[in-house]
């Protein structure tokens, strides 16, 4: 996914291929309910993201909101990879905790407003059970600094 969006020119064309894609894949009947619940929390994090950009940073640039949509599809993306090579429930639930957690402590706009950030984070219905208000590139940097870790 990186490469493929390695080569952007235009503003915010990263940020709307990955709504597009995650839009399109929520709608999708045919894709089972798991795929579509994730396509539905990237596209409710692109949506907040964006709007707390607007809202808090008016001069941010399209291209910070391209890195951020960049970094949160890849955190979830190597989410699910780990999430996968568990085998073991209890394994499976430490992965869970550990992207969950990461979420948490890499805030980006501090919202005060935890019904609706943490609405992903609360909701056992999920697997992406993420913070809204996430610094994807920090939580991307952190979990992997951490997966590395637990390797040694």
């Amino acid at each position: 996914m990186a490469c493929m969006f390695a080569g952007t020119a235009n503003a915010q064309q990263v940020y709307g291929e990955i709504m597009r894609m995650s839009k399109t894949v929520a709608n999708d009947k045919s894709k089972n309910l798991q795929t579509r619940k994730i396509a539905t929390f990237r596209k409710d994090a692109l949506t907040y993201m964006a709007m707390k950009a607007r809202e808090l940073m008016p001069d941010s640039t399209a291209r910070m909101l391209d890195r951020q949509a960049l970094a949160m599809y890849e955190y979830v993306d190597l989410f699910m990879k780990q999430l996968t090579m568990e085998k073991k429930k209890k394994d499976q639930q430490a992965v869970i905790d550990l992207f969950s957690q990461v979420t948490i402590e890499n805030p980006r706009y501090f919202d005060m407003d935890k019904e609706v950030t943490l609405s992903y984070y609360n909701n056992p219905g999920f697997l992406t059970r993420f913070s809204l208000d996430t610094d994807w590139i920090a939580a991307l940097e952190g979990v992997k600094k951490i997966l590395l870790e637990l390797k040694k």
